[in-house]
């Protein structure tokens, strides 16, 4: 399923609710008024709704959960078809995520993948506003 397709198949406030589950500690560091919330989930969708698609590449974006030292995290990196290697995608343009499919090697439902999805391409759950200074030609 294309990155698109998951952003407007899942309710905001289903998206906030596990996003602030998955990384309460950058809810906690950047606050919540501005950023992380249901509003925000729904600017987020129009921006990328927005953004001009570009050629599809062949770029598929996996989420997978990491487990290091007794803890775990979920990974999210993108892989071209037929290599192993596994690339960065938070410099992506927009457009270009958005034309992505998307593969998860561990169970989640939409919400948690918009989840993750949305923590990586922002810088990390970064406010608006610092994220757009640091990849304004992403968006």
């Amino acid at each position: 399923m294309r990155v698109l397709v998951i952003f407007n198949a899942a309710s905001p406030d289903k998206v906030e609710e596990e996003y602030r589950r998955a990384y309460s500690a950058e809810v906690k560091n950047h606050g919540t008024d501005t950023w992380a919330n249901a509003h925000s989930f729904s600017r987020y969708r129009q921006i990328v709704n927005d953004a001009i698609g570009v050629v599809d590449g062949g770029m598929c974006v996996i989420i997978t959960y990491v487990r290091e030292d007794g803890d775990g995290r979920y990974d999210v990196s993108g892989r071209q078809p037929n290599d192993e290697v596994s690339y960065a995608l938070d410099f992506s343009p927009w457009g270009e995520w958005k034309l992505m499919n998307v593969k998860c090697l561990s169970e989640m439902d939409v919400y948690q993948v918009e989840c993750h999805l949305y923590y990586e391409m922002t810088w990390y759950g970064w406010p608006e506003k610092i994220a757009k200074s640091y990849n304004k030609y992403c968006i």
